[in-house]
């Protein structure tokens, strides 16, 4: 867990993101852009570009770390220090649960590979 931080931000997606997941985590980001003071002053297309940067960045493999701080990097008004820990926060937990399906998935997948010893089989 970064020091700085209330997540673990050394979680990375092995993987690109999906369509649906892009569309799902800019509905979960979105509003914290929104809240921020001086979001007001910037068009939806500013902040609809930052986070397809940071979509880009999680789609290749970098952590949140690294993208939150690439994100603090660009000084956007929208996306201070307070708020880049709030989107850190939420993007960990998404990316977090993206793993554990997936890992989930392959213990399952092993789970049905090696069916001897299955009693349902026997029956047939």
């Amino acid at each position: 867990m970064s020091s700085a931080s209330s997540y673990d931000g050394s979680i990375a997606l092995p993987r690109k993101l999906t369509d649906a997941e892009i569309k799902e985590l800019r509905i979960l980001l979105l509003p914290f852009f929104h809240s921020s003071t001086n979001a007001s002053d910037l068009g939806p297309e500013d902040i609809s570009d930052f986070l397809d940067y940071a979509f880009a960045m999680i789609s290749n493999s970098k952590s949140v770390d690294y993208v939150i701080q690439e994100l603090l990097g660009m000084e956007m008004d929208f996306c201070p220090p307070e708020v880049a820990d709030k989107v850190g926060k939420e993007m960990a937990g998404f990316l977090q649960s993206l793993v554990s399906d997936k890992e989930k998935a392959n213990n399952d997948d092993e789970d049905t590979a090696h069916p001897e010893g299955d009693e349902e089989d026997d029956e047939k």
